[in-house]
């Protein structure tokens, strides 16, 4: 008998799994906004990804801030030259200089497309290096080189 949903609950060890949002701090790269912090989601649904994607590459950029503050920016450092703090919005990111909001969305994004860096040693297929062959001992050494990896 199917459960809520259409899935049998029997096929999973858990009842349920919540995805609870997080958020990160990015501090922005462009030198303009040296010291500044801004609190962006750290996920967001992959319908306003896309959406905020395709307003990039489209020329609708007056949406693309609008969006960005309203769905993904959480808060920030930020005040205006009054000391004014200015919302964490996307009515405060539409009052910043384009190249600014585009800094802080540009990072945003670089952070989300970060693919982990690869292994930085080559493999040896299997193979110890001497100074692994001494951390494991004369008796350990013996069964390596009788099975011939050394």
């Amino acid at each position: 008998m199917a459960g809520k949903n259409g899935i049998k609950p029997s096929k999973f060890k858990r009842a349920q799994f919540k995805i609870v949002p997080t958020t990160k701090i990015i501090e922005p790269s462009m030198e303009a906004l040296a010291g500044a912090e801004v609190e962006v989601k750290a996920d967001v649904s992959m319908g306003t990804y896309i959406l905020l994607k395709e307003l990039i590459a489209s020329e609708h950029s007056d949406q693309v801030a609008q969006a960005f503050g309203d769905e993904i920016l959480s808060a920030w450092n930020l005040t205006d030259e009054g000391d004014k703090p200015i919302p964490a919005t996307g009515a405060g990111m539409n009052l910043l200089p384009a190249s600014m909001a585009m800094g802080i969305i540009t990072d945003w994004l670089g952070s989300l497309d970060t693919v982990p860096d690869p292994l930085v040693s080559e493999s040896r297929n299997g193979a110890l290096s001497e100074a692994e062959l001494l951390e494991m001992g004369e008796s350990s050494r013996s069964l390596v080189n009788s099975s011939g990896l050394d």
